[in-house]
């Protein structure tokens, strides 16, 4: 299995990166990084570990990484990540119409 991180879902990484390391200071945000890539990490050992998120897009899973919800869908030997969002983010916002964000 292997992990692939839309532009979309990197762009969540780098602004999470920068919010914590504002808010919280370097050893914080290397800490919640390193969490978020535990998470990843975790998903590729176990691609069916995260819950289905039916109700947002056909195929969609999510699972949890701290504060976070790493939300991705599976392909043949890829699990592809779409969006890292805040618990407090709707994903309806993300989801909400049939496009793939990019």
């Amino acid at each position: 299995m292997k992990l692939r991180l839309t532009a979309t879902a990197r762009g969540h990484l780098a602004a999470i990166h920068r919010y914590t390391l504002q808010e919280y200071g370097p050893a914080q945000a290397r800490q919640y990084r390193e969490h978020i890539e535990a998470a990843l990490t975790r998903l590729l050992e176990h691609p069916q570990s995260g819950t289905p998120a039916e109700a947002f897009r056909p195929g969609l899973r999510s699972l949890p990484a701290g504060r976070h919800r790493i939300f991705y869908r599976l392909q043949p030997g890829i699990a592809v990540i779409l969006a890292i969002l805040h618990e407090r983010q709707s994903p309806d916002r993300l989801f909400g119409n049939d496009q793939t964000p990019a």
